[in-house]
């Protein structure tokens, strides 16, 4: 199935390659196919590769992205998105004048946007979102606290699927 994935994803992306050389490659019908099925090919190859995922089979894709070190650069990202808009706005804000932006000025923005983004969203994560997460471990009350309490009597009704493997 990975291997299924990966092939049709390479497709959609490797088929444009000869029409980026020469336009004569890519004749008007290949063209119309391209773009009638490329991002359904693109879409089913993604699905094809997240699919073992979905149904919770061990695999590599699940093991390297379930990693534990991925979790600080996640809560990390997180905030630089929180804070990315604030940051652009801010300066965008401040010019008093029409600019024009060439493909420099637009690289400096953009270096200049990250270089205050990324401290930003550090201080965003250690003030705020690290304290928040240790209040919620503190007050939240775990599962197996919830056994025999008034919640299981209330939903009696309510049973959990489990998926065996």
């Amino acid at each position: 199935m990975y291997l299924l994935g990966i092939a049709l994803i390479s497709a959609v992306v490797w088929s444009l390659v000869p029409a980026q050389h020469d336009s004569s490659n890519f004749s008007q019908a290949g063209h119309s196919i391209y773009l009638a099925f490329g991002r359904i090919g693109f879409v089913l190859g993604y699905f094809l590769l997240v699919l073992p995922c979905l149904f919770g089979k061990r695999n590599l894709l699940k093991t390297a992205l379930g990693a534990r070190f991925w979790n600080p650069l996640s809560k990390m990202s997180f905030c630089m998105f929180l804070c990315h808009q604030w940051v652009i706005e801010r300066s965008q804000y401040n010019i008093k004048s029409t600019r024009y932006y060439d493909n420099m000025y637009a690289f400096y923005l953009g270096i200049a946007d990250i270089a205050i983004t990324i401290p930003a969203a550090a201080i965003l994560t250690l003030i705020i979102e690290i304290p928040i997460v240790k209040l919620e471990k503190a007050f939240l009350v775990p599962n197996k606290l919830l056994k025999g309490s008034h919640f299981e009597e209330e939903h009696e009704d309510f049973e959990a699927i489990e998926i065996k493997k």
